[in-house]
């Protein structure tokens, strides 16, 4: 629970009372947890593919003749923010 509290003043800048605002954060932590254990879920998923990734890659190398740049490495989901 976040409590928010701001001054209440007339034109002459003198005090007339407070605001108190509650904001209920528990949501926000909960579905916060959520999405970084998705976010793990989802790197992992997309470290077990990367062997045949490259593999699959290797093979349409050798099919077609032609060769391409190596696939970046790491996971892409790596850079967003948290």
């Amino acid at each position: 629970m976040d409590v928010h509290v701001s001054p209440l003043a007339d034109r002459d800048s003198g005090v007339l009372g407070a605001a108190v605002a509650f904001l209920d954060v528990m949501d926000a932590g909960r579905l916060h947890s959520e999405l970084e254990s998705t976010l793990g879920q989802l790197e992992r998923a997309y470290e077990e593919l990367q062997p045949a990734d490259e593999e699959l890659e290797t093979t349409n190398e050798e099919r077609s003749g032609s060769t391409s740049s190596p696939p970046t490495s790491g996971c892409p989901w790596n850079s967003w923010p948290r």
